[in-house]
Protein backbone atom coordinates (compact mmCIF):
# COMPACT_ATOMS: atom_id res chain seq x y z
CA UNK A 1 0.00 0.00 0.00
CA UNK A 2 1.18 3.45 -0.22
CA UNK A 3 2.36 5.68 1.80
CA UNK A 4 0.36 9.54 1.37
CA UNK A 5 2.82 12.17 0.58
CA UNK A 6 2.19 15.72 2.69
CA UNK A 7 3.13 18.94 0.76
CA UNK A 8 3.52 20.34 3.37
CA UNK A 9 5.53 20.00 6.97
CA UNK A 10 3.09 19.04 9.99
CA UNK A 11 1.52 22.00 11.31
CA UNK A 12 2.87 22.51 15.58
CA UNK A 13 0.53 21.96 18.14
CA UNK A 14 -0.63 24.63 19.95
CA UNK A 15 1.11 25.71 23.50
CA UNK A 16 -1.47 24.53 26.44
CA UNK A 17 -0.30 27.16 28.75
CA UNK A 18 -1.31 30.69 27.52
CA UNK A 19 2.01 31.94 28.34
CA UNK A 20 3.51 29.79 25.49
CA UNK A 21 6.86 30.13 24.00
CA UNK A 22 6.80 33.13 21.41
CA UNK A 23 9.86 34.21 19.25
CA UNK A 24 11.07 37.61 20.16
CA UNK A 25 8.58 40.96 18.68
CA UNK A 26 9.35 41.61 15.24
CA UNK A 27 9.89 45.29 14.55
CA UNK A 28 7.24 47.58 12.12
CA UNK A 29 9.08 48.11 9.01
CA UNK A 30 10.08 51.32 8.31
CA UNK A 31 7.20 51.78 5.35
CA UNK A 32 4.36 50.84 7.74
CA UNK A 33 6.27 53.31 10.20
CA UNK A 34 6.85 56.32 7.23
CA UNK A 35 2.64 55.64 6.37
CA UNK A 36 1.64 55.69 10.07
CA UNK A 37 3.35 59.10 10.26
CA UNK A 38 1.22 60.52 7.72
CA UNK A 39 -2.21 59.26 8.79
CA UNK A 40 -0.87 61.01 12.16
CA UNK A 41 -0.44 63.88 10.10
CA UNK A 42 -3.58 63.97 8.40
CA UNK A 43 -5.29 63.43 12.17
CA UNK A 44 -3.70 66.28 13.76
CA UNK A 45 -4.85 68.54 11.10
CA UNK A 46 -7.87 67.17 10.96
CA UNK A 47 -7.90 67.33 15.63
CA UNK A 48 -7.26 71.50 14.50
CA UNK A 49 -9.65 72.25 12.01
CA UNK A 50 -12.20 70.47 15.32
CA UNK A 51 -10.80 71.87 17.72
CA UNK A 52 -11.54 74.97 16.08
CA UNK A 53 -14.59 74.38 14.44
CA UNK A 54 -16.01 73.45 17.56
CA UNK A 55 -14.72 76.47 19.85
CA UNK A 56 -16.38 79.01 17.03
CA UNK A 57 -19.49 76.90 17.30
CA UNK A 58 -19.68 76.73 21.10
CA UNK A 59 -18.68 80.55 21.30
CA UNK A 60 -21.68 81.41 18.70
CA UNK A 61 -24.49 79.31 20.80
CA UNK A 62 -23.69 80.65 23.68
CA UNK A 63 -23.80 84.41 22.47
CA UNK A 64 -26.87 83.85 20.54
CA UNK A 65 -28.39 81.76 23.49
CA UNK A 66 -30.45 85.26 24.94
CA UNK A 67 -32.31 84.86 21.09
CA UNK A 68 -29.91 87.28 19.06
CA UNK A 69 -26.97 86.05 17.13
CA UNK A 70 -23.88 87.00 19.11
CA UNK A 71 -20.56 85.90 20.02
CA UNK A 72 -19.69 84.94 23.33
CA UNK A 73 -16.61 86.37 24.92
CA UNK A 74 -13.45 84.39 25.50
CA UNK A 75 -13.60 82.08 28.67
CA UNK A 76 -11.01 80.50 30.68
CA UNK A 77 -11.68 77.27 29.19
CA UNK A 78 -10.62 78.20 25.65
CA UNK A 79 -7.13 78.12 27.08
CA UNK A 80 -7.51 74.44 26.70
CA UNK A 81 -8.80 74.43 23.15
CA UNK A 82 -6.12 76.80 22.54
CA UNK A 83 -3.29 74.47 23.62
CA UNK A 84 -5.04 71.55 22.06
CA UNK A 85 -4.70 73.34 18.48
CA UNK A 86 -1.07 74.04 19.22
CA UNK A 87 -0.36 71.14 19.99
CA UNK A 88 -2.11 69.12 17.03
CA UNK A 89 -0.28 71.70 14.98
CA UNK A 90 3.12 71.09 16.59
CA UNK A 91 1.82 67.06 15.71
CA UNK A 92 1.41 67.77 12.44
CA UNK A 93 4.54 70.02 11.22
CA UNK A 94 7.03 67.25 13.21
CA UNK A 95 4.93 64.29 11.41
CA UNK A 96 5.48 66.10 8.06
CA UNK A 97 9.24 67.04 8.28
CA UNK A 98 11.15 64.92 10.89
CA UNK A 99 13.88 63.33 9.62
CA UNK A 100 14.29 61.41 13.06
CA UNK A 101 13.89 57.74 13.46
CA UNK A 102 10.39 56.95 11.98
CA UNK A 103 10.04 54.31 15.68
CA UNK A 104 9.65 57.46 17.68
CA UNK A 105 6.33 58.67 15.43
CA UNK A 106 3.80 56.31 16.81
CA UNK A 107 5.45 56.74 20.55
CA UNK A 108 5.11 60.32 20.42
CA UNK A 109 1.35 59.86 18.85
CA UNK A 110 0.51 58.09 21.94
CA UNK A 111 1.39 60.77 24.18
CA UNK A 112 -0.44 63.18 21.81
CA UNK A 113 -3.58 60.81 22.58
CA UNK A 114 -3.40 60.94 26.31
CA UNK A 115 -3.37 64.90 25.60
CA UNK A 116 -5.95 65.01 23.27
CA UNK A 117 -8.05 62.93 26.03
CA UNK A 118 -6.90 65.31 28.80
CA UNK A 119 -8.17 67.95 27.02
CA UNK A 120 -11.28 66.72 25.66
CA UNK A 121 -11.85 65.89 29.80
CA UNK A 122 -11.26 69.39 30.99
CA UNK A 123 -13.57 70.87 27.95
CA UNK A 124 -16.36 68.19 28.93
CA UNK A 125 -16.21 68.78 32.71
CA UNK A 126 -15.26 72.02 33.48
CA UNK A 127 -17.41 75.07 32.95
CA UNK A 128 -17.63 78.36 34.70
CA UNK A 129 -21.02 78.96 32.95
CA UNK A 130 -23.87 77.99 35.33
CA UNK A 131 -26.20 76.91 32.40
CA UNK A 132 -23.61 74.44 31.81
CA UNK A 133 -23.12 73.27 35.53
CA UNK A 134 -27.05 73.59 35.80
CA UNK A 135 -27.26 70.42 32.93
CA UNK A 136 -28.36 66.98 34.28
CA UNK A 137 -25.44 64.30 33.55
CA UNK A 138 -26.56 61.53 30.98
CA UNK A 139 -25.15 58.37 30.50
CA UNK A 140 -23.02 59.13 26.98
CA UNK A 141 -20.55 57.80 25.09
CA UNK A 142 -17.63 59.28 26.09
CA UNK A 143 -15.22 60.70 22.83
CA UNK A 144 -12.06 59.91 24.76
CA UNK A 145 -13.29 56.58 24.20
CA UNK A 146 -13.44 57.29 19.90
CA UNK A 147 -10.06 58.95 20.15
CA UNK A 148 -8.59 56.09 21.61
CA UNK A 149 -10.15 53.74 19.48
CA UNK A 150 -9.38 56.25 16.54
CA UNK A 151 -5.56 55.97 17.61
CA UNK A 152 -5.72 52.45 17.78
CA UNK A 153 -6.81 51.58 14.46
CA UNK A 154 -3.99 54.10 12.85
CA UNK A 155 -1.11 53.99 14.45
CA UNK A 156 0.92 50.31 14.35
CA UNK A 157 2.37 50.20 17.74
CA UNK A 158 2.78 47.32 20.12
CA UNK A 159 -0.47 46.21 21.56
CA UNK A 160 1.11 46.96 25.15
CA UNK A 161 1.92 50.43 24.83
CA UNK A 162 -1.26 50.95 23.01
CA UNK A 163 -3.37 49.62 25.96
CA UNK A 164 -1.23 51.34 28.44
CA UNK A 165 -1.64 54.66 27.17
CA UNK A 166 -5.80 53.92 26.52
CA UNK A 167 -5.23 53.35 30.73
CA UNK A 168 -3.44 56.14 31.30
CA UNK A 169 -5.85 58.61 28.75
CA UNK A 170 -9.03 56.89 29.91
CA UNK A 171 -8.77 57.49 33.85
CA UNK A 172 -7.79 61.27 32.73
CA UNK A 173 -11.18 62.00 31.55
CA UNK A 174 -12.61 59.82 34.06
CA UNK A 175 -11.31 61.70 37.23
CA UNK A 176 -12.96 64.86 35.77
CA UNK A 177 -16.63 63.27 35.09
CA UNK A 178 -16.18 62.08 38.72
CA UNK A 179 -14.81 65.28 40.67
CA UNK A 180 -17.78 67.08 38.12
CA UNK A 181 -20.36 64.42 39.78
CA UNK A 182 -18.99 64.93 43.44
CA UNK A 183 -19.52 68.95 42.57
CA UNK A 184 -23.26 68.56 41.85
CA UNK A 185 -23.60 66.25 45.43
CA UNK A 186 -24.34 62.96 42.77
CA UNK A 187 -21.55 61.14 44.96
Amino acid sequence: MLKPELIAPKAPTTPRSFGGSRGPERATPNDLLKQAARRLKIMSLLATAIWTASSIAWHIQLGSASGKLGFAPYQLSDNIAVVAVIASLAMFYYARSTKSDPKFIPNLGLAYMVLTAAAIGLITHWSIDPRIAAMPILPTISWVGVVILMFAAVIPISTKKTIIAGLIAAPIYYAYLKDELRHKGLI
